[in-house]
């Protein structure tokens, strides 16, 4: 009996082991897939934070002068183009870096790359959606365009000869886009876009004698007496984006006006 009792005890220690054992592979195998998880999530954050730097890199490529403003000199030298070309090259290029912004899983991503991701996804489909109407034809106006491209070295940090050496190169490369301007307006008349003839400018420095003369004899005569954009070809959806791409926001023309007016009554009010 005692050594049946023995056998029993026995048989129950190592049933009871058997169990504890697997119970504690089960819970091994979570940590090891929870960990799995957050091993994962860092990956996406790291992944991601370099898609930003290298976007970042090649946006400030594609705007040198920009890149100058801020201090970088890596593109001292360069301009961007106006070209028509160059704004097709540089809408492909936006809706590649969209693609590869969407191609992240956002539920991967920290809390506060979630928010940059959305940030990036907004900036981008709002220059997207910018895109999608000929702005070069409209880059004349009263608040400057190629006519005063020479207050732009205003803006630039200067710290040694070579700056000011580069800001001269970056001015004689500046010629082609003088010449650009000319045949982007030439075909925007054409195709019926052209600035109110209010904020066309009646003069300009000599260096831009063929620029004037197109001005003057061509685009100022064929130039619309109506302000705003309404009298452009899909002026209503292009005027819909504008709102948007300013302010951010889904809201329509109409919803961002009554805002004003609302804000403007508050002002009032709390003035008197």
């Amino acid at each position: 009996m005692n050594n049946f009792t023995n056998l029993f005890y026995l048989l129950t220690i190592v049933f009871l082991s058997s169990c504890a054992s697997i119970e504690i592979v089960n819970v091994s195998q979570d940590e090891i897939t929870n960990v799995s998880k957050d091993v994962e999530s860092v990956s996406q954050d790291e992944l991601f934070k370099k898609f930003l730097d290298k976007q970042w890199e090649l946006d400030l490529a594609d705007s040198p002068v920009f890149a100058s403003m801020i201090g970088n000199k890596k593109y001292n030298k360069l301009i961007s183009s106006n070209s028509i070309e160059q704004f097709n090259i540089n809408k492909e290029k936006s809706n590649i870096a969209l693609a590869k912004l969407q191609s992240f899983d956002i539920d991967m991503l920290s809390e506060d790359n979630k928010l940059n991701y959305r940030l990036a996804e907004l900036g981008m489909q709002n220059d997207i959606n910018r895109m999608k109407y000929p702005t070069y034809f409209m880059q004349l106006n009263q608040r400057g365009g190629v006519q005063s491209y020479y207050e732009t070295g205003d803006r630039l940090i200067y710290t040694s000869r070579q700056d000011y050496e580069d800001w001269l190169i970056r001015l004689e490369s500046y010629a082609v886009n003088i010449a650009n301007s000319l045949t982007n307006n030439k075909k925007a008349l054409e195709l019926g876009y052209s600035q109110p003839k209010i904020v066309i400018e009646g003069t300009i420095l000599p260096s831009y004698k063929n620029l004037y003369d197109f001005l003057k004899n061509e685009y100022y005569p064929q130039s619309r007496d109506t302000i705003g954009i309404s009298d452009v070809p899909n002026e209503k959806n292009w005027y819909e984006d504008l709102s948007k791409y300013h302010t951010t926001t889904d809201l329509t023309p109409d919803e961002i006006h009554n805002i004003g007016l609302a804000e403007v009554k508050r002002i009032r009010s709390e003035m008197e």
